[in-house]
C-alpha cells in the first residue's frame, strides 16, 4: 500500500507559489488526520484542555483509537525522537509509522522504522510574549516551519506536516497573517544560515467549518526542499 520509492530531491531556487504533490502513502495519512481533527474538535469542546502539549496528546490518543477501529497500516507516536540513538535528539510533535496487519513495525528499506511523515503542532496563536509568530519562527530557530527549514525535523523526509490548533480568529486570517510573516522575513530576513523566499508561502487548498488545509514548500539549509502540509483546526 505503501509507495517505498522516494524521488530524487528537485534543484533549483523556489521561483513561485508551489504546490506540491503528495505520494498516495502520504495522502493517505493527511486524509485520516483530517478527518479525524473533527472528532477531536467536537471531544475538546467537552474539555478544559487549552494547552499545547495536553491537545496534542488527545489527539494522538483520537487518531490511534481510530488506527486500530479501521485497521490503517500506521501509527501515531507522541514526541517522537528524531534519532534515538541520541540522548539529546530533537523530538518532533508527532511521528508517524507503518505497521503491518499484525500490528508491528515495518522496516522500510528507505527509512527502517522511523516515522516517515512528522508533525510539528502549534497554537494559534501561540500564547506567551515575544511567541507570536512561532508558527513560523522562534528563539534559537525553534520556530515551527523553521525546524524543519534547519533539519532538526523531518531532515530524511521530502513530506512532513503541522497541525495548527485554531483558538481565535479564523483560518483565512491565519493564512494572511502567516504569509504575511514569510514575506516578510523573505525581505528582510538577516540571518546568513537560514534563507527566506516569498514563495514559501502557505497556499491554502480547502477552509471547511472546522478543518482547513494548506501546503507550502521550503528550502532547507542543506539547500534541499521539504513540502508541508498544514492541517488546522477551530477548537
Amino acid at each position: 500500500m505503501f509507495n517505498e520509492k522516494y524521488e530524487s530531491e528537485v534543484s533549483g531556487r523556489l521561483s513561485g507559489p508551489y504546490t506540491p504533490e503528495f505520494d498516495t502513502s502520504i495522502k493517505e495519512v493527511i486524509l485520516f488526520i483530517e478527518r479525524n481533527l473533527i472528532i477531536f474538535s467536537e471531544s475538546i469542546a467537552l474539555s478544559q484542555i487549552q494547552n499545547e502539549k495536553g491537545l496534542t496528546q488527545t489527539l494522538v490518543e483520537i487518531l490511534n483509537l481510530n488506527v486500530i477501529r479501521g485497521f490503517s497500516p500506521f501509527w501515531f507516536e507522541k514526541e517522537y525522537m528524531e534519532n534515538p540513538d541520541r540522548g539529546d535528539s530533537p523530538s518532533v510533535d508527532i511521528g508517524t509509522l507503518k505497521i503491518d496487519n499484525s500490528g508491528n513495525v515495518i522496516n522500510s528499506v528507505v527509512l527502517g522504522n522511523k516515522s516517515f511523515f512528522s508533525i510539528e503542532a502549534k497554537r494559534l496563536p501561540t500564547p506567551g510574549s515575544n511567541r507570536e509568530k512561532e508558527y513560523v519562527i522562534g528563539s534559537k530557530n525553534n520556530g515551527g516551519i523553521e525546524r524543519f527549514k534547519t533539519g532538526k525535523h523531518g531532515s530524511a523526509l521530502k513530506h512532513s506536516g503541522m497541525i495548527g490548533f485554531v483558538q481565535k480568529n479564523d483560518f483565512k486570517y491565519w493564512n494572511k497573517k502567516i504569509n504575511e510573516w514569510i514575506v516578510e522575513l523573505a525581505q528582510t530576513n538577516t540571518k546568513s544560515d537560514i534563507n527566506w523566499y516569498e514563495s514559501e508561502i502557505l497556499i491554502p487548498k480547502h477552509f471547511e467549518k472546522t478543518t482547513a488545509q494548506l501546503i507550502s514548500k521550503h528550502e532547507r539549509m542543506n539547500n534541499s526542499y521539504i513540502s508541508l502540509c498544514h492541517l488546522w483546526v477551530c477548537i
